[in-house]
């Protein structure tokens, strides 16, 4: 069991490594952003993941080795009826991984202008490239961003506190990330 800061109440917690085989599909995170990828191999802490190749981006494997630090399971699915307002703090598919933006406007036709956090960079997106903020702790997937009031778990009618303020939750995000990739021992899974 490793210790680790829960990023919703900064209390000091404790967590079991998931270990992951051969083929699984997982998420790194990389540059300020989760990036699906399989499970090549594994050598002590660490593993060789292959990421997912889109048509029009390139034709190449992409390989590399990465920390056991820097991998999590994937999210559930999340089914939406309702659209995003602007403030909600979310993640968007944006170069191929999931980056944490505000929505800033709705534009309708399931259109939106998004902000990635930390940026200047404003873009329009589809309803289909947003998905609600989560982070694995203690076994369980906690929403981390503000969450539409009709937005329903697939398979399951129960739905996570959405937490602390935007500027805060956007904070904390931040400084846990920053923590994950200068090897401090916070874990996501």
């Amino acid at each position: 069991m490793n210790g680790f800061r829960d990023l919703n109440s900064g209390k000091k917690t404790k967590n079991q490594i998931m270990k992951y085989k051969r083929g699984s599909t997982v998420e790194v995170f990389c540059n300020q952003s989760w990036r699906c990828a399989r499970i090549v191999s594994s050598k002590g802490h660490n593993y060789t993941v292959s990421y997912d190749v889109y048509p029009g981006f390139t034709s190449k494997d992409d390989v590399e080795h990465i920390s056991v630090k820097s991998v999590r399971r994937c999210p559930p699915l999340f089914e939406s009826s309702e659209c995003w307002v602007p403030g909600d703090v979310a993640e968007v598919f944006h170069n191929l991984s999931w980056k944490m933006a505000i929505v800033l406007k709705d534009i309708g036709l399931d259109q939106f202008i998004v902000r990635l956090v930390g940026s200047s960079q404003e873009f329009e997106v589809t309803k289909s490239e947003l998905r609600v903020r989560r982070s694995y702790q203690n076994g369980q997937w906690i929403v981390t961003g503000k969450v539409p009031s009709d937005h329903k778990e697939a398979n399951s009618p129960k739905l996570f506190d959405a937490g602390p303020s935007v500027e805060e939750r956007a904070i904390l995000y931040l400084e846990a990330q920053d923590r994950v990739t200068k090897g401090a021992s916070l874990k996501w899974l």
